[in-house]
């Protein structure tokens, strides 16, 4: 019989870095509110610009968005853990921020005119504070 070993050295490093998933403690803030689990996605969400890591993925997009629903943060607040939305746009009050995901890619950067899928989250401009969110592939 084969002995299965464990390191825990990776899942120790994986925790103290997703302390650094934490917002400012101002109007919106998050990294009270996140579990560690939810912040270890937050910053593997946030370092994978475009998706072209791979580190972005449906699951984890549907998980943001469910850990922040309940939370209604602010745009700073999500920008603070998730970084800079690749694309944003505003429509009859509601600001929509894009994250791109399952892109292809060429030297870290989005190939033009690529099918990719997005995690999208909404705030209402009257509140601030997100509303919706989902992700969107296709």
């Amino acid at each position: 019989m084969k002995q299965l070993r464990l390191s825990l050295l990776p899942l120790l490093l994986l925790a103290l870095l997703a302390n650094s998933c934490k917002t400012r403690p101002s109007g919106g803030s998050l990294g009270g509110s996140l579990t560690a689990e939810t912040k270890a996605v937050c910053l593997l969400w946030k370092n994978d610009a475009f998706g072209c890591k791979k580190d972005r993925t449906a699951p984890r997009g549907e998980a943001i968005v469910a850990a922040f629903f309940s939370l209604k943060p602010t745009r700073a607040a999500i920008e603070e853990v998730l970084g800079k939305a690749e694309n944003t746009s505003n429509f009859k009050g509601i600001t929509k921020l894009e994250y791109y995901f399952d892109t292809q890619c060429s030297n870290g950067k989005m190939v033009p005119n690529s099918v990719y899928c997005v995690l999208e989250l909404n705030i209402s401009d009257s509140s601030g504070k997100m509303e919706t969110g989902g992700v969107v592939c296709g």
